[in-house]
């Protein structure tokens, strides 16, 4: 159930109603058995499937609070894994031994036959949100081993702090810490949360279903086929897809986050203004804030982080950084996308030095809004941060590795072909891109407290539904739901 569609709209509403009708522990195992449905509606074989895993690694990690087993931690670690990649990878594997090797046992067809023939299934298929919640498997299981988990879980609760439906199919990938506190309080209905999630809500199906949506058509074609599209064709497609990227992506942390608040739980933000950031190290603490700090926790800080060499340092990043590409989708445009921009990060390190408006501290003791050379800095770090984003997005949005390469040429020479249809609305979803980036930087949430803010929901109610009414297109699936 995609949360744009008519069919959850009504999952939700009799959900809403039950849940607030409920009392004490009911609560959690009715929204644990909703969200185990919410699941199951995609897929039940795979929710089966979802449970079973959950089931190992709840008991694992109860032993594993007891022992600080390194040996019990690598075994979790190792079914968590293997279980993503067998799903995820598998088939990035045999592509990859079929090419060094030319031997036919590893064409992808040859096995998608033999499993055929042997289990009746034409091939092997990804699970929802299987990235996601592995991640979250993961990440409890390490703070359990480091002892950052004080207090030993109960079923009911873990099973409802992986399930939960809000974040359970894209995110916010979520941890211990941002959770458990809250359901062992006493939940009630919270008119400040009721309003400012009606307006995340609001907010999320205007960029995912007005703005990702309606300007998917006019870039796609571009990706698809960048040898007959001039430059300025391939400036607005990977503008275009920057812009979808974010208002799919944020637009679905808005929903989620709102209807978590109208459940009387809190969700951490995904997003803090990223494409109002002047570099790029800043840019990627503000980006799917949850899965940067989580690659940050659990890859570059026990790979050495900072505290090594120049050179070790620009290894952990960029393998930090690969592996957060991989974690996108078993496609080597991933890998270069993440490697491309770990590198780009570990490099603007040192080019700071030189190049002052890479410099995310120029601001500290320096009054340099009396000159204009902030003003130039800022710019300047803004351009480079765009470019430096947009030549990666060559990568995200590419089927291969040979298409994002023609981009990035199309992009910086003078190729003449056709012009994209319908670019305008791209420039408009731009500048409401950075509005709502900025709406971000400005922490609107709180504006819910208000009478003013009630008012200006009913307001923004009736825009928004006016507008969805008149401009929304046939849903597409959000981005991230592949990965």
């Amino acid at each position: 159930m995609k949360f744009t569609s008519i069919t959850f709209g009504f999952f939700f509403l009799l959900v809403y109603f039950l849940y607030w009708q409920l009392k004490g522990k009911s609560k959690l195992v009715f929204i644990f058995l909703a969200s185990l449905l919410f699941y199951a509606a995609w897929s039940p074989s795979f929710a089966i499937h979802f449970l079973a895993i959950a089931i190992f690694n709840y008991i694992a990690v109860v032993k594993l609070f007891d022992s600080r087993s390194k040996l019990l931690l690598s075994l979790i670690l190792f079914v968590d894994l293997s279980n993503l990649f067998l799903f995820k990878y598998f088939y990035l594997l045999l592509d990859f031994f079929y090419k060094i090797t030319n031997i036919e046992i590893f064409r992808s067809q040859i096995f998608n036959s033999w499993l055929e023939q042997n289990t009746g299934s034409s091939s092997i298929f990804l699970p929802l949100a299987i990235s996601f919640y592995s991640f979250v498997f993961i990440a409890y299981a390490v703070d359990v081993y480091k002892g950052k988990i004080e207090e030993k879980e109960g079923f009911l609760e873990y099973f409802t702090f992986i399930f939960y439906f809000p974040h359970l199919v894209a995110g916010p990938i979520i941890r211990h810490s941002d959770f458990f506190y809250q359901i062992k309080n006493l939940i009630i209905p919270d008119p400040i949360k009721i309003t400012n999630g009606l307006y995340l809500i609001l907010q999320g199906m205007l960029k995912k279903l007005i703005i990702a949506d309606n300007i998917a058509p006019i870039i796609q074609p571009i990706f698809a086929d960048p040898n007959s599209f001039n430059s300025s064709s391939a400036w607005i497609a990977t503008i275009g897809y920057s812009v979808r990227v974010y208002c799919d992506f944020s637009g679905y942390t808005d929903i989620a986050r709102g209807l978590s608040k109208l459940l009387g739980l809190e969700l951490p933000e995904n997003f803090l203004a990223p494409y109002l950031t002047t570099n790029v190290r800043d840019l990627w603490k503000k980006w799917h804030y949850t899965l940067s700090t989580w690659i940050r926790d659990y890859i570059y800080f026990p790979l050495g982080g900072s505290k090594s060499s120049e050179l070790r340092n620009i290894f952990n990043l960029t393998l930090a950084f690969t592996i957060g590409g991989l974690w996108h989708g078993a496609n080597y445009t991933f890998l270069v996308w993440g490697a491309w921009n770990g590198f780009v990060i570990a490099i603007e390190r040192r080019l700071c030095l030189v190049l002052p408006f890479l410099n995310s501290s120029l601001e500290k003791g320096i009054n340099w809004k009396e000159n204009i050379r902030y003003f130039a800095y800022l710019l300047l770090g803004f351009i480079f941060t765009q470019w430096v984003w947009l030549i990666g997005t060559c990568f995200f949005n590419s089927e291969n590795i040979e298409i994002s390469f023609q981009m990035i040429l199309s992009m910086h020479s003078f190729q003449s072909g056709k012009m994209a249809t319908g670019s305008e609305p791209v420039g408009y979803a731009f500048v409401m891109t950075l509005f709502f980036n900025f709406l971000q930087k400005k922490n609107w949430e709180g504006f819910g407290s208000s009478k003013l803010g009630i008012l200006s929901l009913f307001i923004f109610s009736i825009f928004s539904l006016l507008i969805l009414g008149l401009f929304t297109p046939e849903g597409a699936e959000f981005i991230y739901f592949q990965f």
